[in-house]
């Protein structure tokens, strides 16, 4: 019993915020309008209104809102929302528009500052330790585990004030995901909770700077971002904008997790290694975006990883117009790096939206290193001619050396956790159907979708395979094959609550990378958010 009481003592705290915020919501205590439509607070990632959002956007609606440089403010969404009439669209797309209307698009004529707090109480549960279907990871000691699930409660709190471009929020996220993740290092603290999506900032239409903890996702929402993807936990960074709907720079500088001289991510710097000292890693990531009509959004990325025993902020990589591929080998070179180079089209004709992504690692286009070239390629296309229908696909490739790198920590990584795809020397395929429906406030959803994965035996953290024919270029050793037929099903009640549940049966050929291993696992993963909270304006004497 002490031990049973050791192991749950973590969750204690997360799951009574759990209970009482479903409690809470389902008393109807949300608000109907959180905060100030003009707000210029980020909403957070995990936020149901991209879900909406992007429902919207693949009928040609709130295209305004970049479809790939994720997160919004609420004041964009609500700008957005402005050319939007509700009235004249069909079931159930008009559902979606109203909700989004009740939360972000209220007019209110009062102005001066703002304060608010918000709690999201949720869970997570997986049939096994990893949350991703397609990659099965063994049992081990997570300590709450219902009817054959390994269950990880969460809470986020957030407290925030707004005076006009001016905003500051403080987060606190509660997850015993951050303790269990079977790729991960452990992230969090006390009481399993981090500070997240803490950030001061300031945001106007063509300039917004905000310092803090905050998640980009350089991708569509759901689906694979190869450069900077909401995949990591938040790391400490700058973000910075300039420009407008048809031109915009974005910039991200970052501090990343430390390695051990030694060459060990251990998540304390010079941890169990002090003599050898320990090794800093900075992130920095830029994004050129064009949009040359409505329907059509081209981007240019670039990132750089730079890293050494006495690195720091560097202004060479701080200046967003600085070239890495011109910069990072050029002299002075006063530390270590691996650059990346990415692209990435946006398009819609009609019903149809695609969106596809290039990126090159090592690209020597001058032969002067030597090292092979790596790549990674990602990509959709999705049909919303229905009304209560969508039908797509999507795929990724990313090649065994990608994301890698000769020095340790130049590995595109932050706690182990890919800053934009999570695994390296795999293929991913998927084709879906997603069928709408719902009565009142109930949304409903219904998504049939087969799924193929070929993984091979490369990964990010192996040693570096320097020799050109030391690995192939993809999909490396004996392939473990995973066939997934399986069905998703979402469902929402007002901006109170919404889950998720995903299930079907995993075909796995040569498991482990072991030929003739074979067998099949029901795999089922399952999530349920609430959401409470208020704003307020204040007297705020300055």
């Amino acid at each position: 019993m002490p031990m049973l009481r050791s192991l749950c003592r973590p969750f204690l705290v997360p799951a009574l915020v759990l209970l009482l915020g479903a409690g809470l919501a389902c008393a109807q205590t949300v608000s109907a309008q959180h905060t100030d439509p003009g707000s210029n607070r980020p909403v957070p990632l995990d936020h149901w209104a991209y879900e909406y959002i992007h429902r919207l956007q693949a009928r040609g609606h709130l295209t305004s809102l970049h479809p790939t440089a994720l997160p919004y403010t609420g004041g964009e969404i609500a700008s957005a929302l402005k050319s939007l009439q509700p009235e004249e669209l069909l079931k159930p797309v008009r559902r979606w528009a109203e909700r989004l209307h009740e939360e972000y698009g209220s007019s209110q004529d009062e102005s001066g500052p703002q304060a608010g707090v918000e709690v999201q109480p949720g869970v997570r549960a997986s049939s096994t330790q990893r949350l991703d279907p397609l990659r099965p990871a063994p049992d081990s000691d997570v300590p709450l585990q219902v009817g054959g699930l390994h269950v990880y409660p969460q809470t986020a709190i957030r407290v925030f004030l707004e005076h006009g471009p001016l905003v500051a929020q403080g987060g606190i996220r509660f997850n015993a995901w951050y303790r269990y993740d079977p790729d991960a290092l452990e992230a969090a603290n006390r009481l399993v909770a981090r500070n997240e999506e803490a950030y001061i900032g300031f945001g106007t239409r063509y300039v917004s700077v905000y310092a803090g903890r905050l998640a980009q996702h350089w991708g569509p929402y759901e689906e694979t971002a190869l450069l900077v993807s909401r995949n990591p936990v938040d790391f400490d960074r700058m973000y910075v904008r300039i420009g407008g709907a048809r031109l915009a720079l974005r910039s991200i500088v970052g501090e990343l997790d430390s390695i051990t001289g030694d060459g060990r991510f251990t998540g304390t710097a010079g941890a169990d290694s002090v003599r050898s000292g320990s090794i800093r890693r900075y992130l920095s990531a830029h994004r050129l975006d064009w949009r040359p009509s409505r329907n059509v959004a081209i981007s240019l990325m670039e990132s750089t990883i730079w890293s050494g025993s006495s690195a720091g902020l560097s202004l060479k990589f701080f200046n967003p117009l600085t070239l890495h591929a011109l910069a990072v080998d050029g002299r002075p070179k006063n530390d270590e790096n691996n650059g990346l180079l990415a692209g990435m089209a946006w398009a819609q004709y009609r019903a149809w939206t695609f969106q596809g992504q290039v990126l090159l690692d090592d690209a020597d286009l001058l032969n002067q290193s030597g090292e092979p070239s790596s790549i990674a390629l990602s990509g959709s296309l999705t049909y919303a001619g229905l009304a209560r229908a969508d039908l797509g696909t999507a795929w990724t490739a990313v090649a065994a050396r990608t994301y890698n790198a000769h020095q340790p920590e130049g590995r595109y990584t932050h706690l182990l956790r890919g800053i934009g795809a999570q695994y390296n020397d795999y293929i991913h395929a998927s084709a879906y159907a997603t069928f709408y429906t719902g009565r009142g406030e109930l949304d409903l959803t219904v998504s049939p979708r087969l799924d193929v994965l070929f993984q091979g035996t490369a990964g990010i953290h192996e040693p570096y395979p320097v020799v050109a024919d030391a690995v192939e270029f993809i999909l490396d050793g004996v392939t473990e094959r995973v066939v997934r037929p399986g069905l998703r099903l979402r469902a929402q009640r007002g901006a109170s609550w919404w889950g998720q549940i995903d299930a079907g049966p995993a075909f796995i050929r040569n498991e482990a990378h072991r030929t003739g291993n074979d067998r099949t696992i029901f795999t089922v993963t399952l999530s349920a958010m609430a959401r409470f909270g208020g704003a307020k304006r204040i007297s705020l004497p300055l």
